[in-house]
C-alpha cells in the first residue's frame, strides 16, 4: 500500500511541475511595441530613445520641437 501512495504521489508532483513547462501563448508580437520612457505606444517603433539638454536662458535660441517630444523634463541647473 506503502509503494501505490508513493507512486501516486511522484506521478501527481511530476504532472504539476511538467504543466508549468508548457509554452506560453505568444502575446508580446501581436502587442503593439510600447515606448520605454512612456509607456505608451511608440511612434516609431525600431528607433531608440534619445535625451537632449536645451538650455533655458533668454539670450539663447528659440526651443523648436519641444511639442513633439514624448518627455519632457525641466531641472533647475543653477542656483
Amino acid at each position: 500500500m506503502k509503494f501505490w501512495k508513493r507512486t501516486a504521489l511522484c506521478l501527481a508532483l511530476c504532472a504539476a511541475l511538467l504543466t508549468g513547462c508548457v509554452p506560453a501563448a505568444d502575446t508580446a508580437s501581436s502587442a503593439a511595441p510600447t515606448d520605454p520612457l512612456t509607456g505608451q505606444e511608440a511612434l516609431w517603433p525600431g528607433q531608440r530613445p534619445v535625451a537632449v539638454t536645451i538650455e533655458n536662458e533668454t539670450s539663447s535660441t528659440t526651443q523648436w520641437g519641444l511639442s513633439s517630444a514624448s518627455l519632457v523634463l525641466e531641472a533647475l541647473t543653477e542656483a
